[in-house]
């Protein structure tokens, strides 16, 4: 391969993982609109959302058992590739999360991504640079769901 060649294949790359979050961004935006014209809409974006959750948690436990049983050897390229995507993916649903009312955010979407947490805290461990750097993106946005509830008194106050 030349360099052009690699070049255009990072290239591609690139845009797809741009094309994949922008469909994300977009099937999360649905999900979360209060505008749903039937309840079968609303029902089909909540089972996409809870399928694409459970296969995320599933992508993560894999990875924390392979990555375990795998001692000093390398996972899979693709095996990087897909926990690296998830965890884009688990970043972008928070961002999204932050953006919208919680009143139009499902009660079990909501169980989904917090039991995400302890699974992605498991992954720290890992061994690999890049999805170190991605599990670091996914994490930080927790924070907003780390505080005391507002109707608490605060320094004092009520």
């Amino acid at each position: 391969m030349t360099l052009t060649e690699v070049q255009e294949a990072e290239i591609d790359i690139r845009l797809r993982e741009e094309f994949s979050k922008m469909c994300f961004e977009t099937l999360l935006q649905f999900s979360f609109s209060n505008k749903v014209t039937t309840p079968q809409e609303g029902y089909i974006s909540r089972m996409a959302l809870s399928v694409l959750l459970k296969r995320s948690q599933d992508v993560l436990h894999r990875y924390i058992e392979d990555e375990r049983l795998s001692g000093k050897c390398p996972l899979p390229r693709q095996q990087v590739t897909e926990i690296i995507f998830v965890l884009k993916a688990v970043s972008t649903l928070i961002d999204s999360l932050k953006k919208t009312q919680p009143e139009n955010v499902d009660g079990n979407t909501w169980a989904q991504v917090i039991a995400l947490y302890p699974t992605l805290v498991e992954c720290i461990t890992c061994s690999s640079s890049e999805v170190c750097s991605a599990l670091k993106e996914a994490l930080v946005p927790f924070k907003d769901f780390m505080q005391p509830p507002a109707s608490k008194v605060q320094n004092g106050e009520s």
